[in-house]
């Protein structure tokens, strides 16, 4: 029951937030707090306005600045794979004695300035379609700290912010195309060429300004009849429908 309501108030609490920055800084800290994690980290993919994929990062229980000694992200090393290839949670007692810990050069165990950690949880954060979004990581310098109700409460919470992220997404795509919307219907009602859509059936959906003067019709009159009926003479009436 207690587990049940932490996580009704987490789904509460990233259910209305749709800024994504703020969406993974809130599932940072919570789920650090919830699992007993001394530091926690949400590792997550965005892409830019030219669709490449960008690793960025929320902290918690530790400053951006010691973090970022480390001068890495996380590569897809034996142990961060699990999370990042979605496999499931990954729990140790200690990570330093786990058989994949330190194998990747140039660190043959902890690097230069990372933060002390000895117990370790990680879980994948996948959307609804099977994308791995990023993984949330947490770790204690002490060993034994994270527990199997501290798997199952961050297990929860990667699942939540999965699809809170999954929303942010959608909203920002929709703000996005409105704002693309927007500016196509400036420029076309802005143009000095007289500009109609129309659609499969030859029906006017649009009629920019200078269609207006150019052919006398006003918006409201055009819109809902045919080119054939506004536009084209009575002997060329057939062509509609072959070019249709």
């Amino acid at each position: 029951h207690e587990e049940a309501e932490a996580l009704n108030n987490v789904a509460r609490s990233l259910g209305s937030e749709l800024d994504l920055q703020k969406l993974v800084q809130t599932v940072t800290d919570v789920a650090t707090k919830l699992t007993d994690a001394e530091f926690g980290a949400f590792f997550y993919n965005i892409l830019d306005e030219r669709v490449e994929s960008y690793m960025l990062y929320t902290l918690c229980g530790a400053s951006r600045d010691s973090f970022e000694k480390f001068r890495m992200m996380p590569r897809n090393t034996p142990v961060f794979n699990t999370t990042f290839s979605g496999l499931g949670p990954r729990r140790s007692d200690d990570i330093r004695k786990d058989p994949d810990y330190g194998k990747w050069a140039p660190h043959f165990g902890m690097p230069e300035g990372h933060l002390p950690v000895c117990s370790y949880l990680a879980v994948p954060v996948k959307s609804r379609s099977g994308e791995v979004l990023g993984g949330l990581f947490f770790g204690h310098p002490d060993p034994a700290i994270f527990t199997e109700k501290s798997e199952r409460l961050a297990t929860g919470i990667a699942s939540h912010a999965a699809i809170a992220i999954d929303n942010a997404h959608l909203y920002q795509k929709a703000e996005q195309q409105a704002r693309a919307s927007m500016l196509l219907a400036s420029i076309v009602d802005s143009s000095e060429d007289a500009i109609v859509s129309k659609d499969i059936s030859g029906v006017i959906t649009s009629w920019n300004k200078s269609a207006e003067r150019l052919f006398g019709y006003t918006a409201p009159e055009a819109i809902g009849k045919t080119v054939a009926e506004l536009l084209i003479p009575a002997d060329r009436q057939d062509e509609e429908p072959g070019i249709l």
